[in-house]
C-alpha cells in the first residue's frame, strides 16, 4: 500500500512485512529499497520492533540509503539539558538529518539531504483523550469548528512536533508560540524560528490505522530575519 503524501512525498504501510523468523534484517533492506524511492527527504513506516535500539537501527539504515556513499550510518543521541541518551538524533558528519516517531505500533523514519527534519506519528484518539495546551486561540476555533475535532487537532499537532523536532529543541519551546494556518498547513508565525520561515516545509501525510502523520523540513540557505507570517 503507497500513500501520497502532500508535495509528493511517499510512504509505505510496511505492516506485515517482518521476516518469518521474527528478525529485523528483511525489514531493514526494505525499509532501505523504499527510501531510496524518494528524492530530498525519504519517509518510511514500519511495525515498531519493541526496541528502542533496534528502531534506531531501522533509522541507520535508512540514513545509509540516503547517502550514496555513507556506508553503514553512525546515529548518536544527546539530550541538550541532561546529556542523556536521547533527543534529536545526530548523522556522524552531518551529511543527513534524521528522525524518528512511534504510535499505534509503528515506527515513522525520516531522513533528509537537504537539512534538519523532524517527524510525528499519532492516534487521533489518543489526542483527543490527551490534556494538551498547545494551541494558539485562532487554531483552537478553527480545530473546533470543523467537522472532524479530533482529526485536525492531530494535524496541528504533528505539524507542531515535527516542526519543533526539526529545530532540536522539542518541548523546550512552548507549542502554543508557533501559529499554524493555511491549507495545506504552514508555519505563519514564530518568534524564535531559527530560519526563514518560508524555509520551514510541511508535508502531512496518512497512516496505517488511521494514524496521522507530519513531517517538517528546514531547508539550508533558508536563515534569515523573515520570521513573520507571509501571507
Amino acid at each position: 500500500m503507497t500513500l501520497t503524501l502532500v508535495r509528493g512525498l511517499e510512504v509505505s504501510d510496511m505492516a506485515g512485512l517482518r521476516s518469518e523468523s521474527g528478525g529485523v534484517h528483511s525489514p531493514y533492506a526494505r525499509v532501505v529499497r523504499l527510501l531510496q524511492g524518494v528524492n530530498d527527504v525519504r519517509v518510511g513506516i514500519h511495525p515498531s520492533t519493541g526496541d528502542r535500539m533496534r528502531d534506531r537501527d531501522i533509522l541507520a539504515a535508512a540514513v545509509s540509503a540516503a547517502v550514496p556513499g555513507l556506508g553503514a550510518a553512525t546515529l548518536s543521541r544527546r539530550c541538550a539539558d541532561c546529556c542523556g541518551d536521547h533527543g534529536q538524533p545526530r548523522v556522524a558528519g552531518d551529511l543527513a538529518w534524521a528522525s524518528l516517531a512511534r504510535a499505534g505500533g509503528f515506527l515513522a523514519v525520516a531522513v533528509s539531504t537537504v537539512g534538519p527534519v523532524g517527524i510525528d506519528l499519532e492516534d487521533p484518539a489518543a489526542v483527543a483523550r490527551a490534556p494538551l495546551d498547545a494551541f494558539t486561540a485562532e487554531e483552537l476555533r478553527f480545530i473546533r469548528g470543523g467537522a472532524d475535532a479530533a482529526r485536525t487537532a492531530t494535524e496541528f499537532w504533528t505539524a507542531k512536533e515535527a516542526i519543533l523536532k526539526a529545530d532540536g529543541r522539542g518541548l523546550r519551546c512552548d507549542p502554543r508560540d508557533l501559529q499554524l494556518g493555511g491549507d495545506p498547513l504552514r508555519l505563519v508565525a514564530w518568534p524564535e524560528c531559527p530560519i526563514a520561515l518560508t524555509a520551514v516545509r510541511l508535508d502531512g501525510f496518512d497512516g496505517p490505522n488511521g494514524l496521522v502523520g507530519a513531517v517538517a523540513t528546514f531547508r539550508r540557505g533558508g536563515e534569515g530575519p523573515s520570521n513573520t507570517p507571509s501571507g
